[in-house]
């Protein structure tokens, strides 16, 4: 008798024993699965700049008499005037907050042609130098009568 108490204490024990080994497998279950979250979560937020940065981009098309001879996507930062978007990406020429030229392409005050641009369609009372763009905006600039 005393024997088969032995061997219950002992297989207790033993029986004890096993169930570390499986903590020590559920910590690192624990583990994997918190790495698979924060990899997850980092995943979420690149994906959030990213979508982010892309709102943060404007579209501008150049035209003369008609004919488009340029069209740029640019990154641009809320509220920033548009003249100085002109500036940084194009060679401007400008007097008095008005573009009068784009890359080589002049008004022509003998011949009625003006830079105009117009913002999602619509015309824009207001020059460049007062212009604030925004994420999104598609710009067409157009020289002619």
């Amino acid at each position: 008798m005393k024997k088969f108490i032995g061997l219950a204490v002992l297989l207790v024990a033993l029986t004890g024993c096993g169930s570390n080994k499986d903590d020590k497998q559920t910590d690192k279950d624990v583990s994997a699965s918190t790495e698979t979250v924060i990899s997850t979560d980092s995943k979420k937020k690149d994906s959030a700049i990213s979508d982010d940065k892309k709102e943060q981009t404007i579209e501008v098309t150049l035209a003369e008499d008609g004919k488009e001879f340029e069209n740029k996507t640019i990154d641009v930062d809320k509220d920033e005037l548009l003249l100085d978007v002109m500036e940084k990406n194009f060679d401007i020429n400008e007097e008095k907050g008005m573009i009068v030229g784009i890359d080589g392409h002049e008004q022509d005050t003998k011949e009625n042609k003006y830079w105009m641009y117009d913002v999602n369609g619509e015309f824009v009372e207001v020059g460049a130098s007062e212009y604030k763009v925004q994420p999104g905006d598609i710009i067409n600039w157009k020289l002619g009568e």
